[in-house]
């Protein structure tokens, strides 16, 4: 769907779902990310939570949705809320990348000891993670552990092998 779709996307599954309430849950969660792509992030949760509140979907598309509304908060800056439904995810399956995702809302907050715990947890299941080895570089440029950033330069240089990665500060 290109961009100017989006909106008369949107405009159909509202009124697939209004003219046909009982199968509404079979087009929520393709007009949630429709609102996400159009920043309408508010919209993309109540989606996902009426979808969340049927009770009918199995533990995997739980915590898909669940991931989803951690990130819409994410991207609406309340990062509380993001955390909130991101350790709701890690509850069902741990993953790098929900871990990684929660260090970078401790890192929004200025809160960077527990950014670096979540994001040592996401490095102990996945050490190849660029997006985590960078993270923990950058955090600890900013709490002044500069012995350690530089190995974590060094594992991000020696994990891209075509391409040189270099974060300036």
């Amino acid at each position: 769907i290109k961009k100017m779709e989006y909106k008369e996307a949107i405009e159909n599954y509202v009124k697939i779902i209004e003219l046909n309430p009982p199968n509404s849950n079979k087009y929520l969660r393709e007009l949630g990310e429709l609102y996400e792509k159009e920043n309408m992030f508010y919209k993309a949760v109540e989606c996902y939570v009426k979808l969340l509140n049927s009770k009918t979907l199995d533990v995997s598309t739980t915590g898909v949705l669940t991931n989803q509304i951690g990130t819409c908060y994410f991207n609406l800056k309340q990062y509380k809320l993001a955390i909130h439904y991101f350790k709701k995810v890690i509850l069902i399956k741990e993953i790098p990348d929900v871990y990684t995702n929660i260090g970078l809302c401790y890192v929004n907050m200025k809160n960077y000891a527990n950014a670096e715990e979540y994001f040592l947890k996401s490095y102990k299941l996945d050490y190849n993670n660029a997006k985590t080895t960078s993270s923990l570089g950058d955090i600890y440029y900013y709490t002044k552990k500069y012995k350690i950033k530089k190995r974590n330069i060094l594992a991000i240089i020696f994990f891209i092998n075509d391409t040189i990665y270099i974060n300036h500060f």
